[in-house]
């Protein structure tokens, strides 16, 4: 499984490098003008979203029909998809850490620093959100219309995340808004995490 992980990777080299100097020259610029929470959404954003360019290389490579041919299952065919969205997501944190440092190295711990470390945590959150949304949806539908799919469902969370902002308000004010917020993102990811898999894994299975 390691070997699909490779590949994903190997086959991204030349996106990779692109976005890599890309990274490096906004960076910088965000940096010097103390714009560090930009710099941190970016970076975590565009390594994040690495998956789904792995996704358009296979479909137009008809990678899946030599991928059914190995002598693995559909479930680790699947998992090793999960691990490449994991390790970009790790990668895009990282550089973001690091983002994070050179800004406090460079105007100390500023209120920009702050609200840096907090765009870290909650972009870190919901980038991973995005990976188990829009994963099943490019199982099921392909790179195209997943990605559509995908913006309608953000369309109708964001109409219920309006909706409900009277009742949150109603919750958070009889406990800490961080534990909440906090305890409610970790559950509600983790659980995700396992239903976005198993729904990939069955729908991988049927295609």
């Amino acid at each position: 499984m390691s070997g699909l992980i490779l590949k994903d990777f190997l086959s991204l080299r030349r996106y990779i490098k692109s976005a890599g100097i890309f990274l490096l020259i906004y960076n910088i610029l965000f940096i010097a003008t103390n714009q560090t929470s930009i710099a941190v959404i970016v970076t975590v954003y565009l390594l994040a979203n690495l998956p789904i360019s792995v996704f358009a290389y296979d479909e137009s490579s008809h990678w899946d029909l030599y991928a059914r041919s190995l002598p693995l299952s559909h479930k680790q065919i699947v998992l090793s998809r999960y691990l490449t969205a994991g390790i970009s997501l790790a990668a895009g944190i990282l550089i973001g850490t690091v983002i994070f440092c050179v800004d406090i190295a460079l105007h100390s711990v500023s209120e920009n620093a702050v609200a840096a470390a907090g765009t870290i945590i909650g972009t870190a959150f919901s980038s991973m959100f995005v990976q188990l949304l829009t994963i099943p949806l490019i199982y099921r539908f392909g790179v195209q219309r997943g990605r559509i799919f995908l913006l309608v469902g953000f369309a109708i969370l964001f109409a219920a995340a309006v909706v409900s902002v009277p009742f949150l308000k109603l919750c958070l004010s009889y406990v800490p808004a961080a534990v909440v917020s906090g305890a409610a993102a970790i559950l509600i990811l983790l659980a995700g995490a396992v239903i976005s898999y198993r729904v990939s894994c069955h729908i991988y299975e049927r295609n």
